[in-house]
């Protein structure tokens, strides 16, 4: 468990948008994690099995923590993110995204504009 605000003090409202979690690869916005044990705790964590990419408070205020891997029927993974996500991803965070699966990426400027998510937001997650 943790806590994370922005730097303005606004508490994140959920995980979602500062975190994602593939097999390889986890995307995570730690600088909004304010206490820095709880954010060590988190960091190592995410690393035991992962290549860790850190965004920034600006790239997660543009949904870059907003994504989702999944698979489909033939087992080829993707990484499911908006327009904006991918923009605002460097290159090279993608290079190491990319080692859990491609990316497929849609407008969804509606959606983050009045909806206030985005892409990971909008999909239901079944195992």
């Amino acid at each position: 468990m943790f806590h994370a605000h922005t730097g303005e003090g606004k508490e994140i409202y959920h995980t979602n948008v500062m975190i994602a979690i593939g097999e390889k690869t986890a995307i995570v916005c730690s600088e909004v994690i304010r206490e820095k044990e709880e954010r060590k705790r988190v960091l190592d964590q995410l690393s035991i099995n992962r290549k860790v990419i850190e965004i920034t408070e600006e790239q997660m205020n543009h949904f870059c923590g907003n994504l989702l891997l999944v698979k489909n029927r033939e087992g080829k993974k993707f990484w499911v993110m908006s327009d904006q996500a991918n923009r605002f991803i460097s290159e090279e965070q993608k290079q190491i995204l990319i080692t859990d699966g491609e990316f497929l990426f849609s407008n969804l400027d509606t959606i983050e504009q009045v909806g206030g998510g985005s892409a990971r937001c909008m999909i239901a997650e079944i195992f």
